[in-house]
C-alpha cells in the first residue's frame, strides 16, 4: 500500500485495525507492531539505563494525527497525549489544510547558538578585538572532535559577541561579554555538540578577554533555526454541515480571534499553548526534547519585548491563511531513538527521514491544532467538543468496558450531565437492561458467546430479507457452492411466525425491509435468536435499487442504526451493521445503474459520462464479505462495504478496453447529472429508466462515504479489481447471460416467498 495520510475514518477503525493499517503504510514488521502496546514497549530495565532513580515506566496514550500534507507530501504524525480531542482535533484540521493542498513549510538553516559568559573583563572592547582577530582558529578549535558533524556539512560556523550592561539599580554586576558560537548542527538536535563546543573555547577566550569564564551553555531560544509555515482554507470548505454559520462567516471569527491573541499576552499565552498541544506531543512520540522546543517557542513569541501570538490568521479573497514562524529545534540523530524501541517505531511511521522534514512537518501540526482550536471557539465554542471526548473518560471511570463506553457517553452528554455520578447510573441502567447478557467484558470480551473466532464452525443456514435481485442471486448461487443453505424471502415484521427461515443460523436483513423501522425489530430478531440464530447481518444500503426505490438511510439514520446495533450486542443480540454502496456486477441493465449505464455505452445511446466519484461494489465482493460477517464479524461493529471509490473516467476507461468504442467525450459535472436525473423523474411515464437515474443521483448526492479497511484489515477481505467486474458485466450483457427478473414480482404481495436455493 503507498504511504498515505489522507485515512478518513480511521478513528470508526478499532485499535488492532488501525494497527494492521499503519503496518501496511509503514512497513511494520509484526515485532514493530507489538512494540506499541505496553508489554513490548519501553521495558523496566531499558529505562533504568535512560534516566537515574528509575522505578518503573509511565505510560501515555498514543494516537496518530492523520491528513497532514507538508510540501506536497504526506505524514503520519505519531503524538502521546493524555489530554481528549487534540488528536482528533489535529487530523480534522489537516483534512481541512488538505483542501487547500495542504501546509507549504520552508525551513531554515539548522543553527543553534551555544553561550559562553565572560566576567571581569577589564577592556571589553578589547577583548572583542582579539577575539574577532582568532575568529579562524577557535572555530577550528571548536570543530576538533566532530569529525561526523563535519563529515555530514556541519559544524561552526562564525563567532558573535554580545555586551551586556546592567539592566537597573538591583543589577549588581558590571557589564558583561557574552561570546556565542552559531553551529550548524545538520540532522542533530545539536545540544551535546554545542555545549563541548562551548566547554572546549572556555580557557582560550578567557586567555584572550583576560576575564573570567562562568557559563558554558547552549541557548534554546533557536531563533536562527526557523520554520515558516503556511496553511489555505477554502472558505466554502471551512464551515461544517452542522455550523450555525456559513464558511465566510466562520473565517471572520477566526480573524478576529487571531487579532485578539496578537493584541493580548492573556489570550496569546492560551492561543500559544493550543499551537503547543499538537506540537509537544508528537515531539515526546518523536523522541524530541520537547521542554526545549516549548521554551523556544514562548522565548520567540515574546522577542519584541511583548507576549504575542506566533501563528496569524487572515481572511484573503475566499479563503482563510494561516501564517506561522516558529523556532524548532529537532533532530533525526542521536536523542533516544537508539534506547526507546516505541521512538523508533514512531519515527517509521511518521516517514521522516532528516531534521528538516521534521522540522516542518511539526509546525504544519502545530498550524493545524491552531485551526482547529479556533474554529471550534468562534463557533461551537472549545468546550462542548472537550465535554463529548471527557464523557468517554467518565464513562470508563465508571467502570464501562467495550461498547458500554460509547453508550453511556453518549446518554450523559445528550443529556447535558456530564459526571460521574450520572455516569455510573447511566451504566447500571445499560447494565440491568442486558437480560441475560452476562459478558462483563462487553461485547468484544472474551466470554461473548456471539464473537465469531477463526476455526470455529460457520453459518450453514442462511435467510435473505430485502436483497437487491441481483445479489440475492449471486449470494444464492454463490453459497450453494460452499455448501450454504440460502433462502430469499420478502417479509413483513409482523408475520415473522410464519416465516420459512427458522431452523436458519444466519440472517441478513437488508435495507428496504429494514426502513419500516424499529419498532418490534428487537423482539422479532430476539425471536430468532431463541430459535438457534447465531449471527445477524443489519444490512444500509447508500442507494436504492430498482426493485426498492425507496430513498435510502441519511446521516442521522445510519447513526441511529449504528446505536441500535451497539446497544443491541450489549443487550446478547448477535448482530453487526453493513453500509452496502452501488453494486456493480451481471445483471439485467434494468436492475443496478452501472449496468445500465455500460449496456447504453456498449450500443452508442450514451451521449455524456458523468464526472464524478461513487463508492462501488463489485457482486464478487459483496459476497465474500457477507459470508465473512456471518462467520467472523464482531457483534455491535459497523463494517464498510466496499471495494472503491471510482471516477467515472476511469469506469469508462475500463468499459473502453473491453468494447472496442471511444468512451463519451462530453464529461458533465455531478451537480448537472443530478440536476438532469431530477428532472427525468418527474415524468415517470414518459422514461423507462427513471428509477435507474434516480439510484446514479443518490450515488453522485450521497452524503455516506464509505471505508473499507475495517472490513479488510479485521476479517481479512481482500478487495477484488473494478476493471475485471466491469469486463465480466459487459461480456454478460454483449452474451445475453445477464439474468432476467420481474421488477413486479418483487412488488406483489407484503408477505410471499420469493424462492428457496441451494437446499
Amino acid at each position: 500500500m503507498a504511504y498515505s495520510s489522507a485515512l478518513s475514518g480511521f478513528y470508526r477503525l478499532d485499535l488492532p485495525s488501525r494497527r494492521r493499517l499503519l503496518a501496511e503504510i509503514a512497513g511494520l514488521s509484526e515485532e514493530e507492531c507489538q512494540t506499541l502496546s505496553p508489554e513490548f514497549g519501553l521495558s523496566p530495565s531499558q529505562a533504568d539505563q535512560m534516566i537515574e532513580n528509575a522505578i518503573g515506566v509511565f505510560g501515555l496514550p498514543l494516537g496518530v494525527c492523520v491528513n497532514l500534507r507538508v510540501n506536497g507530501r504526506d505524514f503520519l504524525i505519531p503524538m502521546a497525549i493524555e489530554e481528549p480531542s487534540v488528536v482528533a482535533a489535529a487530523s480534522h484540521a489537516a483534512k481541512l489544510l488538505r483542501g487547500g493542498e495542504g501546509v507549504r513549510a520552508e525551513v531554515s538553516e539548522p543553527l543553534i547558538v551555544g553561550q559562553v559568559q565572560l566576567l571581569d573583563v577589564p577592556d571589553i572592547e578589547a577583548a572583542i578585538a582579539a577575539i574577532r582577530k582568532e575568529e579562524a582558529e577557535l572555530l577550528a578549535l571548536a570543530n576538533q572532535g566532530h569529525s561526523a558533524l563535519l563529515r555530514a556539512g556541519g559544524g561552526a560556523r562564525r563567532i558573535e559577541m554580545r555586551r551586556l550592561p546592567p539592566l537597573d539599580d538591583e543589577d549588581r554586576l558590571p557589564e558583561m561579554l557574552i561570546v556565542e558560537i552559531v553551529v550548524d548542527v545538520r540532522d542533530a538536535m545539536g545540544a551535546n555538540a554545542v555545549n563541548s563546543m562551548c566547554e572546549r573555547l572556555a580557557p582560550r577566550l578567557a586567555e584572550l578577554s583576560r576575564g573570567r569564564v562562568n557559563l558554558r551553555i547552549l541557548s534554546n531560544l533557536s531563533d536562527r533555526r526557523l520554520v515558516y509555515v503556511e496553511g489555505v482554507v477554502p472558505l466554502k470548505e471551512l464551515a461544517g454541515k452542522k455550523e450555525s454559520m456559513d464558511g465566510r462567516e466562520l473565517g471572520k471569527r477566526i480573524e478576529e480571534a487571531s487579532i485578539f491573541a496578537e493584541r493580548d499576552p492573556y489570550r496569546a499565552a492560551t492561543h500559544n499553548k493550543g499551537i503547543m498541544n499538537g506540537i509537544d506531543a508528537a515531539l515526546i512520540a518523536l523522541g524530541q526534547d520537547f521542554r526545549a522546543v516549548e521554551a523556544g517557542a514562548h522565548a520567540y513569541a515574546a522577542r519584541s519585548g511583548r507576549y504575542t501570538a506566533l501563528a496569524k490568521w487572515r481572511v484573503e479573497g475566499d479563503c482563510l491563511v494561516g501564517r506561522m514562524r516558529i523556532p524548532m529545534a529537532v533532530g533525526t540523530v542521536g536523542g533516544v531513538v537508539r534506547v526507546h524501541p516505541v521512538v523508533r517505531v514512531g519515527r517509521k511511521i511518521a516517514g521522516i527521514e532528516s531534521a528538516a522534514e521534521m522540522a516542518g512537518a511539526l509546525a504544519a501540526l502545530g498550524l493545524a491544532q491552531n485551526l482547529a482550536a479556533l474554529r471550534a471557539l468562534a463557533s461551537e465554542g472549545i468546550q462542548r467538543g472537550h465535554m463529548r471526548l471527557h464523557a468517554r473518560n467518565l464513562a470508563v471511570e465508571a467502570g464501562a468496558k467495550g461498547n458500554e463506553i460509547a453508550i453511556v457517553a453518549e446518554r450523559i452528554a445528550k443529556e447535558g450531565e456530564i459526571r460521574l455520578e450520572n455516569a455510573k447510573k447511566v451504566l447500571e441502567e445499560v447494565r440491568k437492561n442486558a437480560g441475560n447478557f452476562k459478558n462483563t467484558g462487553g461485547p468484544d470480551g472474551p466470554e461473548n458467546p456471539w464473537n465469531a473466532r477463526e476455526g470455529e464452525s460457520p453459518i450453514r443456514k442462511v435467510v435473505i430479507f430485502g436483497a437487491p435481485p441481483p445479489l440475492s442471486r449471486f449470494l444464492a448461487q454463490s453459497w450453494k457452492k460452499a455448501e450454504r443453505e440460502v433462502h430469499l424471502v420478502s417479509q413483513r415484521p409482523e408475520e415473522f411466525e410464519t416465516c420459512p427461515a427458522l431452523g436458519m443460523d444466519g440472517i441478513l436483513l437488508f435495507w428496504p425491509w429494514l426502513s419500516r423501522g424499529k419498532s418490534g425489530l428487537e423482539s422479532f430478531l430476539r425471536f430468532f435468536v431463541q430459535k438457534g440464530v447465531k449471527k445477524i447481518v443489519l444490512v444500509l444500503s447508500s442507494v436504492c435499487s430498482a426493485a426498492h426505490p425507496e430513498a435510502p438511510p441519511s446521516l442521522e439514520e445510519i447513526a441511529s442504526w449504528e446505536l441500535f446495533v451497539s446497544q443491541g450486542a450489549l443487550e446478547g443480540l448477535p448482530i453487526v451493521l453493513a453500509l452496502l454502496p452501488t453494486l456493480l456486477g451481471p445483471s439485467h441493465p434494468q436492475e443496478l445503474p452501472l449496468s445500465w449505464l455500460l449496456d447504453s455505452f456498449a450500443r452508442g445511446l450514451l451521449p455524456f459520462r458523468p464526472k464524478a466519484s461513487i463508492d462501488v461494489l463489485t457482486l464478487w465482493d459483496a459476497e465474500k464479505a457477507l459470508l465473512r460477517l456471518l462467520d467472523a464479524s464482531h457483534p455491535g461493529r459497523r463494517y464498510d462495504l466496499l471495494t472503491e471509490r471510482i471516477d467515472f473516467d476511469h469506469f469508462f476507461e475500463f468499459a473502453e478496453e473491453f468494447e472496442g468504442r471511444p468512451r463519451p467525450r462530453m464529461a458533465l459535472p455531478a451537480f448537472v447529472c443530478a440536476k438532469f436525473a431530477r428532472f427525468i423523474e418527474a415524468f415517470p411515464w414518459a422514461f423507462e429508466e427513471t428509477s435507474l437515474l434516480a439510484m446514479l443521483r443518490q450515488a453522485f448526492e450521497s452524503p455516506v462515504q464509505l471505508d473499507g479497511r475495517r472490513l479488510q484489515f479485521e476479517l481479512g477481505i481482500k478487495r477484488g479489481s473494478i476493471r475485471e467486474a466491469v469486463h465480466a458485466t459487459c461480456l454478460a450483457l454483449r452474451e445475453g447471460q445477464a439474468m432476467h427478473y420481474s421488477l413486479q414480482e418483487e412488488n406483489e404481495g407484503a408477505f410471499r416467498r420469493v424462492g428457496s436455493l441451494g437446499q
